[in-house]
């Protein structure tokens, strides 16, 4: 209910909304750093390739608020090539969990950092055991109403064994109390990134699509770019708003062999996703 309530108010108060020339209040808790300087980059990569058949969990953790995010983040992380996160946030508990998966490169795209709590950042993040070839951050042309602050995209490129193309990965977090219009500004955003790259992709996260506007905008955007959403195993699980869901799995140039949405995961307000593909 909690939610529901703040959700309200701040759609109240962002009637008159703003961009990145207008910072907010938020601008006394929190700090937005350029595109370019965003980019923050932790452990050191073990492998050169991924291979064809590839695992990876996806999951908003909420900043690994919740007391069984920990325990749930070492069970659904085990074994897995990649990880897209949205909402990391660099805590001693998220740095002493991630720590433990050895051989892991972490791209974190900073959306913000936390002033008060020795500039912590927080954001979308994308880790491997193979060295990204290419690692972008994309802020929200639009910030969030009231706190000012963008939210992030993290790309990044690893290369394939045996292919002669890269897998690009995306984890989002879609701009969320702003407008349609916010929302599709930052979709076109990722939509010039992934039209530049002619191989697979895997794009997911929380896209905040929790309108018929945003979530038709969205499935059409990637129909255009040749993204299939993957067929989930308990998709209804998926955090939802008004009968919409905020959370998503698309891919190109891949064959999805599983993608299963954990109902009954308890360490964050959304489900993580655990996804098993094949690249073409």
């Amino acid at each position: 209910m909690k939610f529901f309530v703040f959700f309200a108010s701040f759609i109240f108060l962002s009637q008159n909304a703003h961009s990145q020339d207008d910072k907010g209040v938020g601008s006394f808790w929190f700090k937005v750093l350029p595109e370019k300087e965003s980019l923050l980059t932790k452990g050191s990569s073990t492998e050169r390739e991924l291979k064809s058949k590839i695992s990876a969990l996806i999951w908003n953790i909420k900043k690994a608020e919740l007391k069984n995010w920990k325990k749930e983040f070492l069970k659904f992380g085990n074994g897995k090539d990649l990880f897209l996160v949205q909402e990391a946030y660099e805590t001693d508990v998220f740095h002493s969990t991630i720590n433990i998966f050895n051989g892991f490169e972490w791209n974190l795209g900073a959306s913000f950092f936390y002033k008060k709590y020795a500039n912590a950042a927080t954001g979308t993040l994308v880790g491997s055991q193979v060295e990204a070839s290419e690692v972008l951050v994309k802020h929200s042309p639009d910030y969030e109403p009231i706190v000012g602050t963008p939210k992030s995209s993290t790309f990044a490129k690893y290369p394939i064994s045996g292919k002669n193309v890269e897998l690009l990965v995306v984890s989002v977090h879609g701009i969320n109390f702003e407008t349609t219009g916010a929302f599709r500004r930052q979709m076109n955003q990722i939509e010039k990134e992934i039209t530049k790259h002619p191989g697979p992709v895997l794009l997911a996260g929380d896209f905040n699509t929790w309108n018929d506007s945003r979530t038709t905008f969205l499935n059409s955007l990637c129909v255009k770019l040749g993204l299939t959403e993957a067929p989930y195993k308990n998709g209804d699980s998926r955090m939802s708003f008004g009968g919409y869901y905020l959370d998503h799995v698309f891919t190109r140039g891949a064959v999805v062999n599983s993608a299963e949405v954990v109902a009954d995961s308890i360490g964050s307000d959304h489900k993580p996703f655990l996804l098993e593909l094949t690249i073409h």
